[in-house]
């Protein structure tokens, strides 16, 4: 075998290891961290999202602490009707569970990631589609501004998502802005879990918010 038959041998082998390399990267890259961004989200009437919502005291509050709507029930159902998300509170009884249809935005907000316009600061969360790694936007009513980080994995109680990290961070000089982070999953059209961390920048933290997504059912084929 002369010199020239060997370079071509080690060229084929050189060319086979590529392939089976990309091929492995293919198999084991998750699906969405090929895609360049996350479109905005369609619902139908009837599509729906249940929610789990705990807040946790990391430092004993100060005084009575007012109950909130986001906050008077442990888990919460978001459901399209009228071409419009509502919000139900799950109440649990003897007669077992009951949702209750209750007046709460921040709950949408937080789930599907678009807010009424009544909806004000802090409670107002502002999505703007195209999603994509590096994006980022202003907040409208706060020195503050949304990033997206990256596509990571995220576990829930319905299974495990592929999600873009989202936080809402203060702009520089103005610290005064609650930190949050959001996961948002294209393949679940809502945020799958999120979490907002009740002290400012350079505070010990007080509590912190918690969505975590527990059950969902939508029209697969739109």
């Amino acid at each position: 075998m002369d010199f020239r038959e060997n370079s071509r041998v080690r060229d084929l082998a050189k060319t086979t290891r590529a392939f089976v390399i990309i091929a492995l990267w293919y198999c084991f890259v998750p699906f969405h961290a090929f895609a360049q961004q996350a479109d905005a989200p369609g619902y139908n009437d009837g599509d729906w999202w249940r929610v789990r919502v705990e807040l946790r005291w990391l430092k004993p509050p100060l005084g009575d602490v007012p109950r909130n709507c986001d906050t008077a029930y442990s888990e919460y159902l978001v459901k399209i009707e009228g071409g419009e998300p509502r919000v139900f509170g799950i109440k649990t009884g003897l007669g077992g569970e009951k949702p209750e249809l209750i007046d709460c935005p921040v709950v949408i907000a937080n789930v599907l990631g678009k807010s009424k316009e009544q909806l004000k600061f802090p409670q107002r969360v502002d999505f703007r589609f195209p999603l994509r790694p590096g994006s980022s936007w202003p907040y409208r009513e706060a020195p503050a501004m949304y990033r997206v980080e990256s596509w990571e994995k995220i576990r829930t109680p319905k299974g495990e998502f592929d999600a873009l990290k989202i936080v809402r961070i203060s702009l520089p000089g103005w610290p005064r802005v609650l930190p949050v982070t959001y996961y948002y999953a294209p393949s679940a059209r809502a945020i799958v879990y999120s979490r907002l961390e009740g002290s400012y920048p350079g505070e010990e933290p007080r509590y912190e918010l918690t969505y975590t997504l527990v059950r969902l059912l939508f029209d697969l084929m739109t």
